[in-house]
């Protein structure tokens, strides 16, 4: 198993998204840069990054550069992000059907990781705690979604949906 870091930085996450289809502003990786398997990336960015630009772009990573599912599946269990995982597998879901992209091995990883699923309310990415009180004060509807998966968002789910949507051409 890959061993995850305890940090990583923001500008590394901008060149990995990058590598998979879903360029930030701030320019390319430098040259010979490697990106990190698919999977190791939905998961560091889950675990450590604080940015919501880079949790949207996610979905257009699994979209662009397929993970191996199983993989990630034994990964998000063993980095306790399963949850935030299955999340961004729903909403990645709704993307393929859009395009008409097969779900079957996305499906069977989302329905694997639901019986896995934290009963404790998670945020979906890591938040200074002032911010995550504060969307916790303001959230009062939830979507279907986030109570599938217990998933706090900072903002409405079709908002966080279209956010990523409009990176895909």
């Amino acid at each position: 198993m890959t061993n995850m870091p305890t940090i990583a930085a923001p500008k590394r996450f901008d060149y990995h998204l990058a590598k998979k289809g879903f360029r930030l502003v701030g320019g390319d990786p430098p040259a010979g840069f490697r990106a990190m398997p698919t999977e190791d990336l939905i998961v560091r960015v889950l675990k450590y990054a604080t940015q919501a630009r880079h949790v949207e772009g996610l979905p257009i990573a699994i979209y662009k550069s397929p993970p191996d599912y199983e993989r990630l599946q034994k990964l998000a269990v063993r980095y306790g992000v399963q949850n935030q995982v299955g999340y961004v597998l729903d909403m990645t879901k709704r993307l393929f059907e859009e395009k008409g992209v097969p779900t079957t091995d996305l499906e069977r990883t989302i329905a694997v990781l639901h019986k896995e699923a934290l009963h404790a309310a998670q945020f979906l990415y890591p938040m200074e705690k002032d911010i995550a009180s504060y969307f916790s004060a303001i959230r009062k509807t939830v979507s279907p979604e986030e109570r599938k998966w217990n998933i706090k968002l900072g903002m409405a789910y079709d908002e966080f949906y279209g956010q990523f949507k409009v990176h895909i051409r």
